[in-house]
């Protein structure tokens, strides 16, 4: 896997077999907008998939948050009437 960087997900491979993913939102409480999620899932999937892999980290940015969840800005009814309903 070779170290891939996106604005919102960085994916490094730090030693043989260990992966790092960071959720690099930290100005949203590192909250996960469905591009982030979908960027997520391809990674945790590449990872998987390669006979290499032995240690997957998923980690947040910053020094505050993992993640705060869902992303509610990034949907259209919860940014303009929130309690936002599924």
């Amino acid at each position: 896997m070779q170290s891939t960087t996106t604005p919102d997900l960085l994916v490094e491979e730090r030693a043989p077999g260990a992966i790092w993913i960071t959720v690099n939102r930290a100005h949203k409480h590192n909250a996960l907008a469905r591009p982030v999620l979908a960027q997520l899932r391809q990674a945790v999937n590449e990872a998987g998939h390669r006979p290499t892999t032995r240690l997957l980290v998923v980690t947040g940015a910053g020094d505050r948050y993992f993640a705060a969840g869902g992303d509610r800005s990034t949907r259209p009814a919860c940014a303009t009437s929130p309690p936002c309903s599924t």
